[in-house]
């Protein structure tokens, strides 16, 4: 009887998932040592994301539209965009390109603005948020379906804290406004 070969060993997902980032690291690298003056170039190949350290690395070869571009797709491509960059970070992109309508610069926004959150109590200050309140709901309700403690949080805006507003035309259908929480009151409302 012959004896049995040592069983195949396979990477668990998790070094898996450190290659992948690894390689888009790599990647992000030969893409900056070419100094792409375009966000096109710096993000070729990439996923995203990687694209708010694509940012980081990129900023400065870039002029204020294409800028503008980069702040756009490191903040609403990953899932996450706030647990990769701190907010100082953001509000300095932010603040060097102006108010963002999508892709477009735009003068900032002279009227404040209500809005909706649905998030766990500890990430009730990140900046992503919404003027429909059952769209919030519904993020609540799906991070309560994963076992989360999530609510939903609203707050009135001023100008000097709209930063961003991106909607339509992408996958998401999502209608977002990113909004500087700092010293801004929360509240939190019943949702269903």
């Amino acid at each position: 009887m012959a004896d049995n070969p040592d069983p195949v060993q396979f990477p668990s997902w998790v070094d898996m998932l450190a290659a992948e980032r690894r390689g888009q690291e790599d990647r992000l690298k030969e893409n900056l040592a070419a100094h792409p003056k375009t966000w096109e170039a710096v993000r070729c190949g990439l996923g995203r994301d990687i694209y708010p350290l694509a940012l980081i690395g990129s900023a400065h070869l870039m002029d204020l539209d294409e800028l503008a571009k980069a702040v756009v797709d490191a903040w609403t491509m990953p899932d996450s965009p706030q647990t990769q960059l701190s907010h100082r970070d953001w509000l300095g992109y932010f603040n060097e390109v102006g108010y963002l309508d999508n892709a477009t610069r735009r003068p900032f926004p002279t009227e404040s603005i209500t809005v909706w959150r649905g998030a766990t109590p500890s990430r009730r200050r990140r900046w992503s948020w919404t003027t429909d309140r059952e769209r919030a709901a519904w993020f609540a309700n799906r991070l309560t379906y994963a076992g989360l403690d999530a609510r939903v949080w609203t707050l009135t805006a001023p100008p000097s804290a709209r930063l961003a507003h991106f909607h339509g035309g992408d996958s998401r259908d999502e209608d977002e406004h990113v909004i500087n929480t700092s010293g801004l009151s929360l509240a939190e409302v019943t949702h269903g």
